[in-house]
């Protein structure tokens, strides 16, 4: 299995309860998240940015279609939470990897 998704699935284990289910590698509304679970009674789809990589994409691109697969994952009307994770972030010394994507409350 990627290296990158079994660190995001210990780093997800950390900052949820412990019976939350986390699904790796699973299509939402036909589209690959790398990531599916429940928290606070939320459905949270993640992506893992891994960076435009050696295939010559340039930047600003990869960052583009980044944002596109994060509107997918999202749904039509916005109602699942969808989170961009940047690869270097799982390698962060933070408690929780998704602390700072939280949603603010009103």
């Amino acid at each position: 299995m990627d290296p990158l998704l079994l660190r995001l699935h210990k780093r997800l284990g950390l900052g949820t309860s412990t019976d939350s289910d986390i699904r790796l590698s699973t299509t939402v509304d036909g589209y690959l998240a790398d990531a599916l679970f429940r928290d606070d009674s939320a459905l949270t789809a993640v992506l893992i940015d891994r960076g435009p990589g050696s295939n010559q994409v340039p930047p600003a691109r990869h960052l583009r279609l980044q944002f596109e697969r994060l509107g997918l994952l999202s749904g039509e009307d916005g109602a699942r939470r969808c989170v961009r994770v940047p690869a270097w972030q799982l390698y962060c010394d933070q408690t929780s990897l998704l602390e700072h994507h939280k949603t603010p409350t009103a």
